[in-house]
This record gives structure tokens, C-alpha cells and sequence, in this order.
């Protein structure tokens, strides 16, 4: 059965009236193709500035959020504010952040179907009384159980919204997608290390199919339906940013081409047997423009004015008595990124940006990248500095082994230095060197006994290692230092001193 049908007549018209239906020729004029790519579009519906705008899916909705709420558009995302030291990035709600169609559907299901998997099977224990959330982003540091609810309350509160947006954004992003045989769940991403290690057989990794992709949109189409705006209009795009790997063993760029592909046709056939749905093409606008304009340099990110281009099409087609300011005429410009020097300077302040608003992997990036060209032409001191920084950045980003390996350097190039002793003392700890990690956290408390979580660590690994009676004191010594350190207190209420 074909996707869709015109008799000759209708499919010659369509040729004849619209000069876009023709490849732009760089032989006759390339100007589509010159700069940001332009498109044309044949919207199904308009939208205006009362109607609230719902989004749902990767990194690339939440630049979808900036843009439309700087015109003055209602997104309720937006209202989801998380602590910067909870996130994983420098935006506010990337807790939000849904990478496979199956986990956009499980929050809508469960916003409206409730959920009755149990807490002990939804949640993934961390130990220490800390838990993960599998249906948020992936790299999501564990919380207390009471926070983890909290949070994923905030979600299915916005989820709940829903029946008031009467246009919901919906960013396709991977077809790779990882499933808990337990709980009988898709994930939003890879379970993290600790829940792989104590259930190795209990986690899958599935390369989903059309047919898979497809049913999901129809069941959200029908949640939607049903419970959604009485006049809901949906936009479906598939994010142009890939992902950073494949677990598949095959080459990143053959693997991400089938991910995205099978998602754009799945998305063309969905919007064609829905009068209300409609596919905006921003995947094609960026993969079709020159990738030193497109993309920032990690061949990942997209720049802020191909954003803009992008939302100013949509905007253009589907708004059209909105008139936009100037400001928003987006120009084709090589990535900021790309034209950086990548200094020894810029490198290292590269890493510490991204290691203060905690995007690991690209601290690991830059602070790798700086070892490797600039290690020979750097004082002790120096690489002291860059060592210790790549050892927080990879343990940080769940590469432990490769963590310790350069925390253990970094020790050896300056043996006194509290902090790195500390840090090795975590990486330790972390891959069940017990003995070695309370060997480090005693000597950090030696080298600065004024540091609070110094004493506090020290407690935990005594503890961990069936030494209370010792802990306990190490435990008191942080509250020495700070009378109101919550995780000591709950550590002295636990045990109830």
C-alpha cells in the first residue's frame, strides 16, 4: 500500500506550483542550499501567541523552548527549574530531556494511566540510600529516594498540563533504546554502571524498528486524544543532533544515519494518517547545511542561529501574522567553537567551563586533548592541574578505572595535595578498592583536617567496611566543622546517636 496516492493531473500540478518541488541546481542557483537551508513548507494549521506550546523529547526541544518562549510564547517546561548542582547541564530542565519515543510515551501513559510499577523495580538503587531514576537523563547524579519521587512528581505535573496546550512539539531523537526485563519498561537512556553491575542480565540494548517507532506515535496520538487540548495539533520533528555513540559495534555514522532515517519515516507515514499532525523538517534544514554553519565543533550540538533559522521557518509558516523583531533574522556563521584557537589556554579553560556546568564528557574531551598536545611543554604544576582535572571529569562521567589511573598520576606529580588525595580516595572507593580508598581519605583528613567532607567520606568508608565504631567519630569531626551537615546527621540518626 503506498504512503500516499495522486492521480497523473494532481501530481503535475503539484509539480507546476511550487517551485520548490524542483532540486535546487547549482548550475542554474544554489541559493536554497547557500547558508542555512531554506525549505518550504505546506502547513496543515496555524498557531498564535494564546496558545500554549507543550514539548517533548531530546536536548534539541529544550532549544526549541528557549527560542519560542523568548517570543513570548507559554511553554510550560520551562517552569521546570531544577538546582544547578542536580543538573546535568547548564539548563534549568534537562531533567526533561527524552531520547526514545517509548520513554516520551511511558511519562504520557503514566500521567494518565498511573503507574503501578513498584518503586523497588521503577527505581534503581545506588547504594548509600541513594536511587536513579531511569526515566530521566541518563547521567543524572543519584538522589535520596524522597528527592527522586519529588522530582519525577514534577514531571507527571507537567505532563498533566497537557489538556491546556493546544500545540505540542514532539523531537524525535534515538533508535537505540535500552529495556529493563524487570519492570517490563523502555528506559530514557543506558541504565547507569552500578545497576548493570549488580543486574547484568536484566538490562537490553534493542535497535528499535519502523513498526515499533510507528505503534508508539499512534499510542501517544491516542493518549493525546484522549486527554489531551480538544483542539490539539501536534508538530513532529526528528532532532538532527546524533548521538555521541553506539553500543551496536557498528561505525558511529552508518549507525546514527539508520537511527534517524527509520524515525523520519516512521514520522512521514504518522503525519500523513493524521489530519492534526504535522512534520517540520529540521533534521533535513541541518543535515542539508554546510556542517561548519550547522554544528558546533563536537559535530554534535547545533549552533544558536541554525536554532533560530529553524524555529523563524516555523514560525514564518505557521504564524504568519506574527511578526518578528530583527534580532531573529538568523544569518549562516561558523560555530564560535570552530574558530576558537585551541590553545593550551583555551583547551584548559574549555574544560573547566564544561566541568563547572558539569557536561563531563566534554571536560574529559578537552582536558584529554590538552594532555596529549600540550603535556611535553608544561611545568609540574600544570600538569598536576590538568591530570587532576581529567580524573574528576571521568569519574564523573562513570570512566572509572581511567579516573583513578590519571588521579594516581596526578598524586605522584604533587604526593601532598589534599584534594587529589581525596578525589583517588573516591576512585577507590568506587572500584571496591576499600583498603586503598581509606587509606587516601585518612590521609586527606591529615593534609587538611578543616575540611568537613574530608572527615565525613572517611566515616562512610569505615562504615561501609564494617568498622562503626570508628566511623562514628569521623562522622562527629565533620559536624565539628559544620554543626548543620545534613548527610552526617542523617548518618547519626541513622545509627541513633
Amino acid at each position: 500500500m503506498p504512503l500516499l496516492q495522486y492521480s497523473s493531473s494532481i501530481a503535475n500540478k503539484n509539480l507546476r506550483s511550487n517551485r520548490a518541488c524542483l532540486w535546487p541546481d547549482g548550475r542554474k542557483s544554489s541559493e536554497r542550499l547557500d547558508g542555512l537551508v531554506k525549505v518550504s513548507l505546506n502547513p496543515g494549521f496555524n498557531f498564535s501567541k494564546s496558545d500554549k506550546i507543550f514539548t517533548i523529547g531530546s536536548c534539541f526541544a529544550r532549544e526549541i523552548e528557549k527560542y519560542v518562549s523568548e517570543l513570548g510564547f507559554d511553554v510550560p517546561a520551562l517552569n521546570i527549574n531544577i538546582p544547578a548542582e542536580e543538573r546535568v547541564s547548564k539548563t534549568a530542565n534537562d531533567i526533561l530531556n527524552k531520547y526514545s519515543v517509548h520513554s516520551m510515551e511511558n511519562e504520557l501513559q503514566w500521567a494518565f494511566h498511573g503507574n503501578d510499577i513498584p518503586p523497588c523495580d521503577f527505581y534503581l538503587n545506588a547504594g548509600n540510600g541513594l536511587w536513579h531514576d531511569a526515566q530521566m537523563v541518563p547521567n543524572l547524579v543519584p538522589a535520596s529516594l524522597d528527592r527522586v519521587i519529588e522530582r519525577r512528581q514534577m514531571v507527571m505535573d507537567l505532563m498533566r498540563d497537557i489538556p491546556n496546550c493546544r500545540i505540542v512539539v514532539i523531537t524525535l531523537g534515538l533508535a537505540e533504546a535500552w529495556f529493563d526485563k524487570k519492570s517490563q519498561i523502555y528506559l530514557n537512556g543506558i541504565p547507569p554502571k552500578f545497576a548493570i553491575d549488580q543486574e547484568p542480565d536484566r538490562f537490553v540494548l534493542n535497535i528499535i524498528t519502523y513498526e515499533e517507532i510507528l505503534e508508539s506515535l499512534e499510542r501517544i496520538h491516542k493518549i493525546l486524544s484522549e486527554h489531551g487540548h480538544p483542539d490539539f495539533k501536534m508538530l513532529i520533528t526528528v532532532s538532527p543532533v546524533p548521538f555521541k555513540s553506539t553500543f551496536s559495534g557498528k561505525d558511529a555514522l552508518i549507525a546514527n544515519t539508520y537511527s534517524k532515517s527509520v524515525q523520519r519515516a516512521a514520522a512521514e507515514f504518522f503525519t500523513s494518517q493524521h489530519n492534526n499532525v504535522d512534520y517540520f523538517p529540521s533534521y533535513e534544514i541541518v543535515t542539508l547545511t554546510e556542517r561548519k554553519y550547522a554544528y558546533e565543533l563536537d559535530n554534535i550540538h547545533v549552533t544558536f542561529n541554525t536554532v533560530g533559522h529553524i524555529m523563524t521557518t516555523v514560525i514564518k509558516y505557521y504564524c504568519p501574522d506574527l511578526i518578528l523583531p530583527d534580532a531573529k533574522k538568523h544569518e549562516a556563521t561558523v560555530a564560535r567553537t570552530r574558530t576558537e584557537p585551541a590553545s593550551q589556554k583555551t583547551l584548559n579553560a574549555r574544560g573547566k567551563t564544561a566541568l563547572s556546568s558539569k557536561d563531563y564528557p566534554a571536560a574529559v574531551s578537552a582536558f584529554s586533548e590538552l594532555l596529549f598536545r600540550f603535556v611535553e611543554k608544561m611545568v609540574p604544576d600544570e600538569e598536576f592541574e590538568a591530570r587532576l582535572n581529567l580524573g574528576v571529569a571521568m569519574l564523573r562521567a562513570t570512566l572509572t578505572k581511567e579516573g583513578v589511573a590519571q588521579l594516581v598520576l596526578a598524586k605522584e606529580l604533587v604526593p601532598g595535595h589534599p584534594r587529589a588525595t581525596y578525589k583517588l580516595g573516591l576512585g577507590y572507593a568506587r572500584v571496591k578498592m576499600h583498603d586503598k580508598a581509606l587509606e587516601m581519605f585518612k590521609e586527606a583528613c591529615r593534609l587538611n583536617p578543616n575540611e568537613r567532607d574530608y572527615h565525613w567520606r572517611l566515616g562512610v568508608q569505615l562504615i561501609r567496611m564494617g568498622r562503626v565504631s570508628e566511623g562514628i567519630p569521623c562522622i562527629k569531626a565533620a559536624l565539628s566543622i559544620d554543626p548543620e551537615h545534613q548527610d552526617s546527621l542523617e548518618i547519626l540518626a541513622k545509627y541513633d546517636i
